[in-house]
């Protein structure tokens, strides 16, 4: 038992390593006002009512080399449909790592509820239907 419970604190602190964002396995999540969102299947893990995700979205317009694109580790609770942004990174094209432009602002780690039909919700509603129909790929402690 106290080993699950290092476990999951160390889950929770993202203490335990991620696949590299070139290995990740990047799956189509959804397409909302011209923004593509992306998830990891290979970085979700699931807890009792929560999803640790990492997401790649990606702004409309540019060329594919200049586009922005943000990756964020994020935490979802599905019951409350709220969500919380871990870590997040901007890049400048559809290679992470290749033109890196800097951290986002840092979060605030506060739980944010999106009002329904915004970007945010509609992604919330999005991870969390993928959720529920079982199409994680790790299940967390």
């Amino acid at each position: 038992m106290r080993l699950r419970t290092r476990l999951a604190t160390f889950l929770a602190l993202g203490l335990v390593p991620q696949p590299a964002l070139a290995q990740a396995s990047w799956q189509l999540l959804a397409r909302v006002a011209g923004h593509v969102v992306h998830i990891d299947a290979a970085a979700t893990v699931r807890r009792a009512d929560t999803l640790a995700v990492r997401l790649r979205w990606q702004e409309p317009g540019g060329t594919p080399d200049m586009q922005l694109v943000i990756v964020e580790r994020t935490e979802v609770h599905c019951p409350s449909l709220r969500t919380r942004v871990l870590e997040s990174r901007e890049f400048l094209g559809d290679v992470p790592g290749e033109g890196h432009v800097r951290p986002a602002a840092p979060s605030s780690n506060q739980w944010v509820r999106y009002s329904a039909g915004s970007l945010g919700g509609e992604i919330v509603t999005a991870v969390c239907r993928r959720y529920a129909e079982g199409r994680t790929e790790r299940a967390g402690v």
